[in-house]
């Protein structure tokens, strides 16, 4: 998998906890445009947010939680 640099956001300037409870702020502050955030993408293999973690079950837990917020469309 290749990512160009300018995709990679620095989310240093984040004050509060990185919790799931927190996630869906997070994700909003550094989408840019938290509008096509919650939405899916009508074209296959265009990912708006991809979630990197160190281990599997960590991405399972936050795949889940995800899913259960109920603005969430996009398919996994």
């Amino acid at each position: 998998m290749q990512a160009l640099a300018n995709v990679i956001q620095d989310t240093t300037s984040w004050d509060k906890s990185r919790t799931l409870d927190s996630l869906p702020g997070f994700l909003e502050k550094f989408s840019g445009n938290s509008t096509k955030l919650w939405s899916a993408s009508k074209k296959n293999g265009a990912p708006h947010t991809i979630i990197v973690t160190a281990a599997g079950l960590r991405a399972a837990e936050i795949a889940r939680f995800l899913t259960k917020i109920p603005s969430f469309e996009s398919k996994f």
